[in-house]
């Protein structure tokens, strides 16, 4: 699938087609827009809005077979989730800013994606800081590309098996975040995993090494103190 951050529609929308994939994408709106879509994987997926002010909103609708599925109506970042079966979709977007479908990948445990699709997966930071690792990769090259919870770009890195990427988002947009991976070099190897953490930008100190530390620093400490008291000694006499 294709990753979609396109020009805004005009205010007589026209279906338009994305390519299959794991997620679907993110989408940009300034008025009225219907974007097609392809979810050859039934799962978890989450529907993500988000505006660049209170004053704007975003109404994103997304049905399957005429039925709708997954709404979200909001201001600012607002996210929902559904249980979508594999099929065709058709997202409709009112208002102007951003909108995403991505696959749930809030656990964050190593999870297998088909190298012949692009990946845009949704993911829920407890912190700023996000470090995503590749594995079965083999010499392939991974293209990773993160998003806040505002739905614009953070950051772009490339990476290939048993490498990791390091994230920062930033500290007003860190709540959600959007991965879009892509293999963009290497032979095929039907699939690639990726895992990710998260924490805070300074990780609290370990305080389990602070004996090891303090001896290393009192013991030349009691050297120097002990020749010193030695010195004085032979001095005196």
């Amino acid at each position: 699938m294709a990753l979609a951050v396109l020009a805004a529609a005009g205010s007589a929308p026209s279906a338009r087609a994305a390519a299959a994939g794991v997620g679907a994408g993110i989408f940009s709106v300034d008025g009225t827009r219907v974007q097609n879509l392809t979810l050859p994987q039934g799962g978890t997926y989450y529907l993500t809005v988000a505006t660049d002010s209170g004053s704007e909103y975003v109404n994103a609708s997304l049905t399957y077979n005429g039925s709708l599925l997954a709404q979200q109506n909001a201001s600012f970042s607002s996210s929902t989730f559904a249980s979508l079966p594999a099929g065709n979709y058709s997202l409709s977007l009112v208002g102007h800013g951003r909108a995403a479908l991505g696959w749930d990948f809030t656990n964050g445990a190593v999870e297998n994606f088909p190298d012949n699709e692009t990946l845009v997966a949704f993911l829920a930071p407890s912190g700023p800081r996000v470090q995503v690792y590749v594995s079965r990769g083999n010499a392939q090259t991974i293209e990773l590309s993160m998003y806040g919870d505002d739905l614009l770009p953070v950051g772009n890195a490339t990476a290939s098996a048993d490498g990791s990427v390091t994230f920062v988002l930033p500290p007003s947009a860190a709540s959600v975040a959007y991965l879009v991976a892509r293999v963009t070099a290497g032979a095929p190897n039907g699939i690639y995993g990726l895992s990710w953490t998260s924490g805070p930008l300074n990780p609290p100190l370990d305080f389990t090494a602070w004996p090891l530390f303090l001896l290393w620093i009192l013991v030349p400490v009691a050297v120097a103190f002990g020749i010193f008291v030695l010195l004085q000694r032979r001095r005196a006499r």
